[in-house]
Formats: C-alpha cells, structure tokens, sequence
C-alpha cells in the first residue's frame, strides 16, 4: 500500500464512525425540535460542517416596571425528518402577552379566536397596556422551491394551546438598589398544537410540537 493510499484509508477510518453515527435514525424526541404537520414529521435541519448556527427556542421576559410577561418562541428552518437537503421548510413564529399573575408553567395556555390577535404583542407588553387574558400573535412560513427556497406562504394561528414548561432563569440587577430589571426565563422544553390558515383558507394542523432550551444549534 502506497503512503497516499495509506493516507486516504487513515481518514477514512476517522470519518467512519461520524457517518454511523449520522446515519443512525434519531428517535423522535431526541431533535431539539420537532411536529407533525398535517401528519408529516419535521425537525430543525440537520447541519453540515460549514452550516451557519441557528437559534430556536421559547423564553419569557419580566421587567420590572412592566405588569405583563412577554413570551416568544421559535425556529427558522423545519423540514421532513429533518433532512439536510430539501426542496421545501416550515419555521414558526409563536409570541405570547399575559398579565404576571397568570405567569405559571404548569398552565396550558388555550387560544381561540377571542385571544388572538395579528398585532405586535412585544409592543402590547412593551406600553404596558392591560392584558387581561393571554393574548398570541403567532404564524408558520411555508417556504418551497427548487433551489433557493424562493417562495413562501405565512400561516396564521387560528386556535390550539401551549405549555411552557420548566425554565432556568437569569436575572438583571440594579446594582444600586439590589432589585432586579428584567428576568428572562428560558425553557427547557416547551410543547404545542395549533391550527393555521393562510389567507386563501388553506389549513395546517400542528401536532405533537415540543422546542426544547432555547439555544444555538
């Protein structure tokens, strides 16, 4: 054997391992996010080596001076199985406004038409204006094409629930009175179903949704 030919099984031998491990079919909760939409499976995208890193995930944001607790979750890029390669992606958008006092993680939050809205929620919580039930501003883009994925469509929240789930909280103090500014409460895993229509009345049901600590995958 040549030192070439040597060389390129050395490698080989190296990567080998990777591409079991890639290729093994990952269950289904062991994605850090993941959902049926209308009875197809989604995951983030697997990434190559050169892939750009991509943020997801569900926080909430407590300011002190602000009666409300704002809650937003979300992931660009879903696709079949999580493949790498497709020719279309869904991503969601989900934000949330309530009052503090109904702020509880073991609380399944139910939204229907009366709770809905297509107003920026950050702004409702932002002029601390009064939140009397949980109000949700959410939509999932369907984008497809062949190469560049060049075409879209946005699905609005019609009706479903979320649960938010247990968190880890960081916290921002004034130093000079030793209260805190703002705490932000990331999630560990957050889970949801939701019906969505785009303008023409085209539905998508999204089932079994979970998004685990918002993160950089």
């Amino acid at each position: 054997m040549t030192a070439k030919n040597k060389l390129i099984f050395g490698v080989f031998l190296l990567v080998l391992p990777l591409l079991l491990v890639s290729c093994g079919k990952a269950e289904y909760g062991d994605y850090h996010v993941g959902m049926y939409i209308n009875e197809v499976e989604y995951h983030e995208r697997q990434k190559g080596f050169f892939a750009s890193p991509v943020q997801h995930g569900f926080t909430s944001t407590k300011e002190k001076s602000k009666k409300n607790v704002f809650i937003h979750g979300y992931c660009p890029e879903l696709t079949p199985n999580g493949r790498r390669s497709s020719k279309t992606e869904f991503g969601f958008n989900i934000s949330l406004c309530i009052d503090s006092t109904q702020f509880n993680v073991g609380t399944k939050y139910y939204f229907n038409e009366k709770n809905i809205t297509k107003r920026n929620v950050h702004e409702i919580f932002s002029n601390n204006d009064s939140v009397e039930n949980s109000l949700l501003s959410g939509y999932v883009i369907f984008r497809y094409g062949e190469k560049y994925l060049n075409c879209e469509e946005k699905y609005w929240v019609k009706e479903g629930w979320i649960l938010l789930g247990d968190y880890v909280n960081y916290i921002v103090w004034d130093v000079n009175t030793s209260y805190y500014l703002v705490i932000e409460y990331h999630h560990f895993c957050s889970t949801f179903e939701f019906y969505v229509e785009n303008e023409e009345g085209k539905g998508l049901h999204i089932t079994n949704g979970f998004c685990k600590h918002d993160e950089i995958i």
